[in-house]
């Protein structure tokens, strides 16, 4: 996606939260309408109201980025080598607040066995009681319009049973379509600093049930875990095989968003150029893509007296042609099904 495409998507989800009434009640009912029964207690309208001014507010001051197939592969890869006692730390985002877009997915199985696609990322920094870490919180949503997936599939089935169940329907198919847009609800998280990343799937627990309300289903079952991908992802931003640039935005599109308040800035993450190391006789093959050789994580000492420790990428290299795109061949769920 072009990045001031990425700028039009973020302009286009604040408009709908702020003046769309019915796309506002979608992710109200989506996200905090699900805890309003929870076991942790009733959620008031007050505190729902305010969970949903802090989503409108983060999207629009957010920072835009791009991340691009090459990256989201070594991110997917990166997330499952970290160590599951890894503590996550809100300081190591690339800004307070940030709205990515994911060229290639980042692959979720929900509690159901439904793949989710995650194409879209908002995050925001949040300080919860006095007593509490500081941390972020993160929505994620699928791209119905480039990558729609499982759960994308479900809603139109589910639409459409309930427009059939109907005598006279009052909407079609498209209009209930069109007021969602492009914009799948995945879900949203908190990550607080100082709590473990955790294994690569989780199990729905009673700590959970108000992401899930029907226990009776996904009770025990597994779902994979986002707080991995986007702990590999904010580390990976600072790693030395990663390049980031701002993008060249235009002129119309910059005049726009600034109209709106929303900063007119892309930033593009990249796999840097890595050195490609040909063994004997590979010129006579012709490879279809490139791909990753030992990649891993290191904790490397640094600082005074080397007193600080800081966790890095290890990518020896990449082998494989330069114009070919990169594989990682140990992916869990794949996209293409």
């Amino acid at each position: 996606m072009h990045p001031s495409q990425i700028l039009d998507c973020q302009q286009d989800l604040y408009e709908r939260l702020r003046y769309d009434s019915a796309f506002y009640a979608y992710i109200r009912e989506s996200w905090v309408g699900d805890k309003v029964q929870s076991p942790h207690g009733k959620i008031s309208m007050a505190d729902q109201r305010h969970l949903m001014d802090a989503m409108v507010d983060r999207v629009k001051l957010a920072s835009a980025f791009r991340v691009t197939p090459d990256m989201c592969a070594m991110i997917d890869h990166a997330s499952r080598q970290l160590p599951d006692d890894e503590k996550m730390d809100h300081t190591l985002a690339p800004d307070h607040t940030g709205f990515v877009r994911f060229d290639d997915p980042l692959p979720l199985m929900d509690p159901h066995g439904r793949l989710q696609k995650v194409s879209w990322i908002l995050w925001g920094g949040v300080m919860k009681a006095s007593d509490q870490k500081p941390g972020l919180l993160i929505w994620a949503f699928n791209d119905t319009v480039t990558h729609p997936d499982d759960v994308h599939e479900a809603l139109i089935d589910e639409i459409n049973k309930n427009l059939q169940e109907r005598s006279r329907p009052t909407l079609t198919l498209q209009d209930t379509l069109s007021v969602l847009g492009r914009w799948g609800w995945v879900g949203a998280q908190l990550m607080e600093d100082e709590v473990t990343v955790g294994t690569t799937m989780s199990k729905v627990d009673v700590e959970d049930t108000g992401d899930f309300p029907d226990m009776s289903v996904v009770f025990g079952k597994e779902y994979t875990n986002f707080k991995r991908y986007m702990h590999a992802f904010f580390l990976m931003i600072n790693q030395t095989i990663t390049q980031v640039e701002d993008a060249k935005i235009d002129r119309s599109t910059r005049r726009r968003v600034v109209k709106m308040g929303i900063p007119d800035r892309v930033s593009v993450i990249q796999l840097r150029r890595l050195e490609h190391r040909p063994n004997e006789g590979e010129t006579l093959v012709e490879w279809s893509h490139r791909w990753a050789v030992r990649g891993h994580w290191r904790m490397q000492r640094k600082g005074p007296n080397l007193s600080e420790v800081e966790r890095i990428w290890i990518a020896p290299f990449i082998k494989g042609p330069e114009d070919k795109p990169l594989v990682i061949t140990d992916k869990v769920y794949d996209l293409r099904r």
